[in-house]
């Protein structure tokens, strides 16, 4: 009994630090699910606000989840891009509690701030500082905290504070699986192509055409961007049209006409009192799918 003592005590301790280890490890793993949880808020965000040198950058979402910037279109992709990497801010490294740390990582209240709301409820304030030791990571302070946390995340370079990084310079942006029927109108000639349940068919030949084939029309007209917007000094008659018809049978119509050598002007009929500058090129590519369809 004598010599077992030793082992026992041994077995004692060695269970002990055991018990010390997973308990540090479950206190670790605990606190960083509740750090990424506490991002876990994207869904919720209505209202995002970026301030930088005392200007003040808002974009709201709409009910039906479209994004607003001054009262225009934001480009959706960009803001998906934002609330991705917002949901990933939670794993951080923890740098500093000292708030005299504040101005060597530039987290002070004078630096880039980004604030998250649902409506009028603030969710979640953060500071972004400085640049840390790679490209893509950045010095953080979630307010009113005072500790400093490091992140890899490239979400700064996306905060801009430019109106035209945010905007969405699509003069009429669709999904291209709604779209039931096109027209094409040149010389007072119209091309039609209908959709069926899963073929288009054309007014002009027997033939069917696949849904692919007829998304090479469809997706770069729903791309289409503009140049520049113009309040029209005179109308100016179109040259040709484009008419789009979706699942609710509402018909849009696109009156296009040349503004320049390398700029087409497009007239929509939800805003006619803006003419969309855009590439002629984009849209010559358009007409040249139009007619490999359905030989004008």
């Amino acid at each position: 009994m004598i010599q077992k003592k030793p082992l026992f005590f041994k077995s004692l301790i060695l269970l002990g630090c055991v018990l010390v280890w997973l308990g540090a490890k479950t206190i670790n793993h605990y606190r960083d699910y509740k750090t990424t949880k506490r991002f876990d808020i994207t869904n919720d965000i209505t209202k995002i606000k970026i301030i930088e040198n005392n200007k003040t950058f808002t974009i709201a979402k709409e009910p039906d989840n479209t994004w607003i910037i001054n009262n225009q279109r934001a480009n959706q992709e960009k803001m998906d891009s934002v609330l991705s990497m917002i949901s990933t801010l939670g794993t951080k490294k923890h740098i500093a509690n000292n708030k005299s740390k504040h101005d060597v990582y530039k987290v002070t209240t004078a630096n880039k701030t980004l604030i998250l709301m649902n409506k009028d409820i603030k969710m979640l304030s953060l500071i972004i500082g400085s640049q840390g030791p790679t490209w893509d990571s950045r010095y953080i302070r979630i307010l009113p905290e005072q500790s400093i946390y490091l992140i890899t995340n490239p979400i700064v370079t996306t905060l801009s504070t430019n109106l035209n990084d945010w905007k969405d310079l699509r003069i009429n942006p669709f999904l291209k699986e709604t779209i039931t029927a096109f027209n094409f109108t040149m010389n007072n000639k119209t091309f039609s192509f209908t959709k069926q349940a899963d073929h288009w068919t054309t007014n002009t030949s027997e033939k069917t055409i696949s849904i692919p084939s007829m998304n090479t029309i469809l997706q770069p007209l729903a791309m289409l961007t503009s140049v520049t917007n113009k309040t029209p000094t005179h109308n100016s008659p179109a040259f040709f049209q484009f008419d789009l018809t979706d699942s609710q049978n509402t018909t849009m119509n696109y009156s296009i006409f040349p503004v320049s050598d390398a700029i087409m002007g497009i007239r929509l009929s939800k805003q006619p009192n803006t003419v969309f500058h855009v590439s002629a090129n984009n849209v010559v590519n358009i007409l040249v799918k139009v007619n490999t369809l359905s030989p004008l």
